[in-house]
């Protein structure tokens, strides 16, 4: 006989993986949590964004040129 068990926790929320609204395609991590399984599932189906960084909704442009550092 075997016990049909109930889990006492909660279950942990599901992490969405962040794709890029122009191409659809998986943005760079931000944080070494958004590693997960299902983001790498989605990387090696679809690839990484290749939208230049200005044309993204909601991302600053690349400088012209660095900082000084003198």
């Amino acid at each position: 006989m075997t016990a049909n068990r109930v889990p006492t926790q909660p279950s942990p929320p599901a992490i969405e993986v962040r794709v890029c609204e122009t191409c659809h395609r998986t943005l760079p991590a931000l944080d070494k949590d958004e590693y997960t399984p299902a983001r790498a599932r989605l990387v090696a189906a679809s690839g990484f964004c290749v939208c230049r960084p200005g044309e993204r909704e909601g991302t600053a442009p690349i400088p012209e040129r660095s900082p000084s550092l003198l």
